[in-house]
């Protein structure tokens, strides 16, 4: 009976920390991105609005429906973070943009709160897990994440892929495998940067059994990389029947690029850029030095093990979950980290225990480092981005379009046809986007 209350106890004590880092990382993320609920809809909002509206009118299954094709093909399919995600929000929400930005931002701080748990499942320390959430949250590449609600074709398999590696790491053997698999079907049907599935498991094997075979450990993962196959597979199948990628797509053979991108993903991880002191050559720089870090980090990991182990595995992790990334040239999204910044937690906690002192005091300094920057600069490395100020931007004018069409339309005749002058914005928003059928009676 002692030994029941005792069990007990503990476990009420460790599901009121693991709710108590939730709540920070919640808080965190309402905090520093909280104002997107303020905001509007954003260039590719109209277009999947227009779908989740076509999909809500139609005569077919809503179910079956968001799996159809649309004008992306089968090169972007992302049926359940594209189309299905917005016909609920529609559903619940209508066309009001607050609620559908206030779960955008929930949903970040999820995916936060998971990488917490899959620190605190590797290091059995609620510290790590928070510090560790919080660095995820704080990276500046999440920005655009955060306030552009069409970037849930990323976060949408980002939550599905840390589901899937905290079910491996959590499961029982039976379990494990044919449980990845089911999931992984989930994640490819949210956005194709799930391929890299069954390589972040394989980065996982050190955590498993210690006396198993490489064979034994790498038998589980065959489920999850057969059903990734078939996915390949028809993906190069579609390719040769309609043609390959092209544009911001098409796949570069200069490996100098893939080593840049490397390096401005690690700056957009960290928030190297609010001093502005990088450029290509620094991004080259650093790529390079992190691909010749990560086989000496190997090397240390089967000779010390330990926390080595856990730091080669996240910068490994890193590297793997940008490999479809890498090799664009002309298709460079921060938040495009949203998979491997898990990867770049994880090394940072992993070198920090290495130290035989200190490894608590290092983190939390970094921590409290870049929360610091952050204040200082204004938000600086995540808001001086490009396509962030193009969203605010674009969603400002936006906004004023459709108030404008409402204003007009509600002074003039019923029946009276409508001239919206031709432009960049307008032929996102209406020509394409549909706007004057979603947000108004046609």
């Amino acid at each position: 009976g002692r030994d029941v209350r005792v069990t007990g106890h503990f476990r009420v004590r460790r599901v009121l920390s693991g709710v108590a880092v939730a709540v920070v990382i919640a808080a965190y993320c309402v905090a520093r991105y909280g104002d997107a609920v303020g905001t509007f809809f954003f260039f590719d909002d109209f277009w999947l609005m227009r779908d989740a509206r076509d999909v809500a009118r139609g005569g077919g299954w809503p179910f079956i429906e968001v799996f159809r094709l649309n004008h992306n093909g089968f090169l972007l399919y992302r049926p359940l973070t594209g189309v299905g995600y917005y016909y609920v929000l529609r559903q619940l929400f209508g066309v009001d943009a607050s609620p559908y930005h206030a779960a955008q931002v929930l949903h970040f701080a999820f995916n936060a709160c998971l990488v917490a748990a899959i620190v605190r499942t590797l290091t059995a320390s609620w510290g790590w897990a928070l510090a560790g959430g919080l660095v995820y949250a704080a990276a500046p590449g999440h920005t655009l994440a955060a306030y552009h609600i069409a970037v849930s074709v990323m976060n949408g398999p980002t939550t599905v892929v840390f589901l899937i590696l905290l079910w491996w790491l959590r499961a029982p053997e039976r379990g494990r495998a044919p449980g990845a698999a089911a999931l992984q079907v989930v994640a490819l049907g949210c956005g194709e940067h799930a391929i890299v599935t069954p390589l972040l498991l394989a980065w996982l094997t050190p955590f498993g059994p210690v006396r198993a075979s490489l064979a034994a450990r790498a038998r589980p993962l065959l489920p999850v990389a057969a059903v990734t196959a078939l996915y390949v597979l028809a993906k190069l199948t579609y390719f040769l029947c309609y043609g390959g990628p092209s544009g911001g797509y098409v796949l570069a053979s200069d490996p100098t690029v893939r080593l840049r991108n490397l390096g401005r993903f690690a700056v957009v991880t960290g928030n190297l850029s609010a001093p502005r002191i990088t450029n290509p050559t620094t991004n080259a720089a650093i790529g390079i030095a992190l691909g010749a870090t990560l086989p000496i980090l190997i090397v240390l990991a089967r000779r010390r093990g330990g926390a080595w182990t856990l730091a080669a595995v996240g910068l490994g992790l890193f590297v793997t979950g940008l490999l479809p990334l890498l090799v664009l040239a002309d298709h460079f999204y921060g938040y495009h980290i949203g998979i491997a910044a898990l990867g770049m937690v994880l090394a940072g906690i992993g070198v920090c225990r290495t130290l035989p002192r200190g490894g608590g005091v290092l983190a939390a300094t970094v921590l409290a480092t870049m929360l610091v920057v952050d204040r200082a600069t204004c938000d600086r490395a995540g808001r001086d981005d490009y396509d962030v100020k193009l969203m605010v931007r674009a969603q400002r004018r936006g906004r004023e379009l459709l108030r404008d069409l409402d204003q007009t339309a509600r002074s003039v005749p019923a029946g009276t046809a409508i001239l919206v002058p031709r432009s960049r914005l307008a032929d996102s928003v209406i020509k394409f986007g549909g706007a004057n059928r979603v947000f108004f009676d046609p």
